[in-house]
C-alpha cells in the first residue's frame, strides 16, 4: 500500500523557529488566467487571425496628406530606424505599465481576484484598441483620424468589443476565464486607463506638428 503523507520538510535558513502552513486561503492562480486562454488560441487561432485582422485594417488606410512631400528614403537605411524602434517600444510599456497599475491598485482596496483579473483584462484590450487608432497616423491626433473612413478599422474594433463583452457577461465564457461582472464605474475606469496610456504619444504628435508650423 502506497503511503500518500508526505514526509516532514526541514528548512536549514530556519531551524530555531516554527513554521505554520496554512492552506484555507481558498482558490488561487498564478496563471492569472492565461492558461486558458492559450488553450483557446491554440485551439482557434484567435492571435493570428486577430494579427491579420489589424494589418488589413492598416492596409485599409488612407496616405498621410503630406506622403508626396517627404523627402525620398534612403535604400541603405534600415527598414525600422531607431526613433521608430523607441516609440513602439515605449507604446508597448505604456501600456503595460497602465495595466500593471490597475492590477496593483485593485490589489491594494481588496477587491476579489475574479474582479481583478477582469480589470486587468479589460484595460488591456481598450488599451490596445487606443493604441490601433493611435497608430493610424503619427502626425495626426486620433480625433482627426477619426473623420478618415476605414471601414475594415470598425470591424476589428466592433469585433473587439463584442469579444470582450461575451467574455465579460456571457456566464460560461466568464466561468471559463475565472473574471468576474464589470459594472459601469469599472468600464469607466478601464476605458480611462487604457486611453490615458496613448496620451503621451498624442501629446507627441501635437508637438512635433507645432515645430513644424514654427519652423515655416
Amino acid at each position: 500500500m502506497i503511503q500518500s503523507v508526505l514526509p516532514q520538510l526541514s528548512f536549514s535558513f530556519c531551524r530555531h523557529q516554527p513554521l505554520h502552513a496554512d492552506f484555507s486561503g481558498g482558490q488561487i492562480t498564478s496563471d492569472a488566467g492565461l492558461l486558458p486562454l492559450r488553450s483557446f488560441d491554440e485551439r482557434h487561432h484567435l492571435t493570428s487571425h486577430w494579427a491579420a485582422a489589424c494589418s488589413v485594417a492598416f492596409e485599409a488606410e488612407a496616405e498621410e496628406e503630406n506622403v508626396m512631400r517627404r523627402r525620398p528614403r534612403d535604400p541603405q537605411l534600415p527598414l525600422f530606424d531607431h526613433r521608430t524602434l523607441l516609440l513602439s517600444f515605449l507604446q508597448g510599456a505604456s501600456v503595460l505599465v497602465i495595466a500593471l497599475a490597475v492590477f496593483v491598485i485593485a490589489h491594494l482596496r481588496g477587491e476579489p481576484e475574479t474582479n481583478t483579473r477582469a480589470l486587468t483584462f479589460t484595460t488591456f484590450i481598450i488599451a490596445n484598441l487606443a493604441l490601433i487608432l493611435a497608430n493610424r497616423s503619427w502626425t495626426r491626433p486620433i480625433v482627426a483620424t477619426l473623420r478618415s473612413p476605414n471601414p475594415a478599422l470598425w470591424w476589428v474594433i466592433g469585433g473587439a468589443l463584442a469579444i470582450l463583452a461575451i467574455v465579460l457577461y456571457v456566464p460560461l465564457a466568464r466561468d471559463l476565464f475565472r473574471f468576474s461582472r464589470l459594472h459601469n464605474v469599472d468600464l469607466v475606469i478601464c476605458g480611462a486607463a487604457g486611453v490615458f496610456s496613448v496620451m503621451w504619444f498624442e501629446a507627441l504628435k501635437v508637438f512635433g506638428r507645432s515645430r513644424i508650423v514654427t519652423a515655416s
